[in-house]
């Protein structure tokens, strides 16, 4: 017998399939066990990129974070990278590409999600939850966002503040 999730999973895929019948072969829908190139994401991500942008006003950094968490495998770790291609891979064109880049780097460092070493030459990625709730303690976060991730936090299970 198999787990709860995979219970809820074959519930689901059946229930899309009589919907939704042209997704009903596999490759027709992208999956991490089948395909490569996933990345496991804290399941409230969008909460806390709205956070973030809504602390940044005009220069919004979540694009810029969700690139390095997508670059940051397991380890939440990153180095040697390549500048230019981050900054397009996180949407800046353009002659101040990678100038805007850094700026928004330079944000989250000031947020706290991350970590930087030696002009942004290695990076590491913290619990992002945590540098929420740092946030928040220091009254920078709006309630109707901070009250939003607790909510979706209960929902889910996460129990960073625990």
């Amino acid at each position: 017998m198999g787990s709860s999730a995979d219970k809820i999973m074959k519930k689901y895929v059946k229930e899309r399939n009589t919907l939704f019948p042209e997704l009903k072969v596999e490759k027709s829908v992208w999956h991490s066990k089948i395909n490569d190139g996933w990345r496991n994401v804290p399941r409230g991500i969008v909460f806390i990129m709205n956070i973030m942008d809504n602390l940044c006003t005009g220069s919004p950094p979540s694009k810029v974070y969700l690139t390095l968490w997508q670059r940051s495998y397991e380890s939440y770790y990153l180095k040697e990278l390549n500048i230019s291609s981050l900054a397009l891979e996180s949407g800046h064109t353009g002659q101040r590409a990678e100038s805007t880049f850094k700026k928004k780097l330079a944000l989250l460092k000031e947020l706290g999600f991350i970590l930087e070493k030696n002009n942004f030459s290695a990076m590491a990625l913290p619990n992002p939850y945590l540098a929420v709730k740092k946030l928040h303690d220091e009254g920078r976060v709006s309630e109707e966002l901070w009250t939003g991730l607790i909510m979706r936090m209960s929902d889910i299970g996460e129990e960073s503040f625990s």
